[in-house]
């Protein structure tokens, strides 16, 4: 159960990764400047989504994960855009916290 409540947490640290490594809408300056970043954010979003969606199709499996994990996607890019909308500067900090959380849910869940 704690994986699957870890899903979200990492949906949406990989949403805001894909958010960070563009180079228009990152807040980052470093990232801005360096493509060797913006390509290493994109890549992590890529497996934490992955990482999301391996969680929900074991244990829901593939037919009941992969609508769970659509709505989880949209509902962070939803969330996402409004949070960077509002607070730009908190983007971010949000995401390594969610981050943070969810690899301890995960982890925890593997335990």
């Amino acid at each position: 159960m704690l994986i699957i409540s870890s899903t979200p947490f990492l949906v949406f640290s990989g949403c805001a990764c894909f958010y960070q490594g563009d180079q228009r809408r990152g807040r980052l300056a470093s990232v801005r400047s360096s493509e060797r970043l913006r390509y290493l954010l994109r890549f992590c979003g890529l497996l934490l989504l992955g990482l999301a969606f391996w969680c929900l199709s074991t244990m829901l499996g593939i037919e009941r994960g992969m609508p769970v994990w659509l709505g989880e996607v949209s509902i962070a890019f939803f969330l996402g855009l409004f949070l960077a909308a509002y607070r730009s500067d908190m983007h971010f900090p949000v995401m390594m916290a969610c981050l943070i959380f969810g690899l301890a849910l995960f982890l925890g869940g593997l335990l």
